[in-house]
């Protein structure tokens, strides 16, 4: 089974992402899905590919 891209998982989560932020009280809900699909995107270039991209969403947290 491959991975899906890049743009598949932005297009499935993006909305959930910024909702979540929001709900969470983020200042800027647009700006914190934006971070943690950055830090996807970093993070899936810098590995070889075999570990599942979308777990990694869970595990990302904002900088305090």
């Amino acid at each position: 089974m491959t991975q899906p891209s890049f743009a598949e998982l932005f297009a499935a989560h993006h909305y959930s992402l910024v909702r979540l932020a929001g709900l969470l009280g983020a200042d800027d809900p647009e700006d914190i899905a934006q971070e943690a699909f950055s830090r996807l995107r970093t993070r899936r270039l810098r590995d070889d590919g075999g570990r599942p991209g979308l777990p990694a969403l869970d595990r990302l947290r904002p900088d305090p």
